[in-house]
């Protein structure tokens, strides 16, 4: 680009001084100057004609291309745990309930069903909806009036470690119904292990404690949004206060533990079991987020659980 401005320039310089030259007067001496100075112009026109201008080689700006985009790696899936993958054993067949002593009002027995009002629910708890079928199974039934309740009583050993269990057909489940299948309890000091159907959002197991005179709790759900009506499944509860670890079972499969190191917590005193079933009071917010709102049953409506037996085995 320098080598064509500087021909350019000496090239209009000697155009320039030719036509100046054309304008002078027109004298000898300015005659033969002008025809010198035309002869100059030519003499420069030849050379400048010849002058090899360089050959400017193209310069190609490589044009960007995309960075390719790199091909997703795919995420890896977690690997199912033990819990998950696990076929529920062979187990062997508990024993039924035995509710031979179960008398109104007799608390030395083995068992008895409620027969009081419930605070958490509109709905009483009623002894006769607990009856003990020809084939030892035992049905829970819910209607209009009554719920059940079965609690064990003095004939049944309270103990702090051990593996309880129940194999019980799950009823239908409904919106603000809470099935109870097997929970552990101790009246006094209101330690407490629950296994809980919330209405149709999942089973949710829960460990309750009162540290100093304040309630604390800590609930895992289990099968979100999994209907289980009318499915028969084995529920146990395995607790040892010398490790502080709390299992539980579905179907002798291992679903969640508790574990006392994480918690800060836990129970401590000899617990029985109790098995019931009951409508969530409607009117309660905290109630209707947990299991939803309940709707009244019918005078003819009915919804039967029925435990198909209990055993309780020290550790």
């Amino acid at each position: 680009m320098k080598t064509r401005a500087l021909i350019a320039a000496s090239t209009l310089c000697i155009f320039t001084m030719g036509a100046y030259a054309a304008t002078l007067p027109t004298t000898a001496t300015t005659k033969a100057a002008a025809k010198a100075a035309k002869k100059a112009a030519r003499q420069a026109e030849k050379t400048a004609s010849l002058v090899t201008l360089p050959v400017v080689q193209a310069t190609t700006t490589p044009v960007a291309q995309p960075t390719p985009t790199a091909t997703p790696t795919p995420t890896a899936t977690p690997t199912p745990t033990a819990t998950q993958t696990a076929a529920p054993a062979r187990l062997a067949a508990l024993p039924p309930l035995d509710l031979s002593n179960m008398r109104l009002w007799n608390y030395a027995g083995n068992w008895h069903a409620s027969e009081w009002g419930n605070a958490l629910s509109f709905t009483p708890w009623r002894y006769s909806r607990v009856v003990k079928a020809t084939n030892g199974d035992v049905r829970f039934t819910l209607d209009a009036t009554g719920a059940p309740e079965l609690k064990a009583e003095a004939g049944i050993r309270a103990a702090k470690d051990g593996l309880w269990e129940a194999d019980v057909t799950v009823p239908a489940l409904r919106d603000g119904l809470v099935v109870a299948p097997l929970w552990l309890y101790n009246n006094s000091t209101k330690d407490e292990i629950d296994f809980e159907y919330a209405g149709r959002k999942g089973l949710d197991v829960t460990v309750h404690k009162y540290v100093n005179g304040l309630h604390v709790s800590k609930t895992h759900r289990l099968f979100a949004g999994v209907d289980m009506s009318g499915q028969r499944k084995r529920f146990g509860i395995q607790v040892s206060q010398s490790l502080g670890t709390i299992k539980m079972y579905v179907d002798g499969v291992l679903v969640h533990t508790f574990d006392k190191k994480t918690m800060g917590y836990f129970p401590t005193s000899d617990m029985r079991p109790i098995i019931s079933m009951w409508p969530a009071r409607s009117d309660w917010s905290n109630f209707v987020q947990w299991v939803g709102k309940w709707t009244p049953l019918t005078s003819t409506e009915k919804i039967v659980m029925v435990a198909h037996g209990y055993r309780y085995t020290a550790p």
